[in-house]
């Protein structure tokens, strides 16, 4: 049996089998990165890169945030999931949920307090942690779990330019075919549109985008929080003025690269950083 504590920094873990080497494309071995934090705070957070559900784009939108992260004493998980054309619905949903379910099953082994495990999401990767967000108990998202009993609530998420609505609040619609198909039913367009998923066990969120997000807009985000003050769930909306989408981190974008210090301090005190 894989002991997961031993797992050295940006070691590639399998969510299927932990412990079985990394030998094939994660769109068929789907895997994450470990990146623990020296001095661990109890917190963790399952990092989704996006990629339109046709690629992952795991370096400005995954690996580059793990040492801010574990600047916060967080430990970091950057999920590699399948998409299309290999994969479709519902297998980037089983891949998140099996990595929610991994981290909370192992929680004691990683320093993490189970109750303060997060999701955060870029773009397309924003919209499968918002659906995890929002629909984490849908049977079909748990197909071959080694984790049955464990539940894959996140306890809070990071939005970052999610796509949200995929069909009809975004430029991107290509997203919505890429995950469901060109032929889907309005019916199951409508089930995966978040903003119309939200309750009030719907976790905290913290969306950032930007108003020049001409790729995906920001209306996407502002669905989310109106929806979030609807269902009395809390959340925070920081749109920016400029920035294109895709920033990541926002180095070279004046006033919007310090988004990520605001980030941090909703972490702060919204989930916590008390030392173990």
């Amino acid at each position: 049996m894989f002991d997961v504590s031993s797992a050295t920094p940006g070691y590639k873990l399998d969510i299927r089998e932990p412990g079985r080497e990394i030998t094939e494309p994660y769109t068929r071995q789907p895997y994450m990165s470990v990146h623990r934090a020296e001095k661990p705070c109890g917190t963790a957070v399952l990092i989704c890169p996006g990629g339109g559900y046709l690629g992952v784009c795991d370096t400005y939108e995954g690996e580059e945030l793990a040492p801010f992260f574990n600047s916060l004493g967080i430990t970091a998980f950057v999920l590699r999931y399948r998409h299309a054309p290999e994969s479709m619905y519902p297998k980037p949903m089983e891949d998140a949920s099996e990595a929610m379910a991994f981290i909370r099953a192992n929680a004691k082994a990683l320093d993490i307090d189970p109750g303060r495990i997060g999701i955060m999401g870029f773009s397309a990767g924003g919209h499968l942690a918002s659906v995890i967000s929002t629909q984490w108990d849908r049977p079909e998202f748990r197909a071959g779990t080694r984790y049955p009993g464990v539940c894959t609530r996140p306890d809070f998420s990071v939005l970052v330019y999610p796509v949200i609505n995929i069909y009809e609040a975004t430029a991107y619609s290509d997203t919505g075919v890429n995950l469901l198909g060109k032929d889907a039913s309005r019916e199951t367009k409508d089930a995966f549109c978040s903003e119309k998923r939200i309750t009030e066990k719907t976790p905290p969120a913290f969306l950032f985008t930007t108003g020049a997000d001409t790729v995906v807009p920001c209306e996407n985000s502002i669905l989310y929080y109106q929806a979030l003050r609807a269902a009395g769930v809390q959340g925070q909306l920081h749109i920016y003025d400029v920035g294109p989408h895709g920033i990541g981190f926002g180095a070279a974008y004046g006033q919007t690269s310090g988004w990520p210090h605001v980030l941090a301090d909703w972490l702060i005190y919204t989930v916590g950083k008390s030392e173990k």
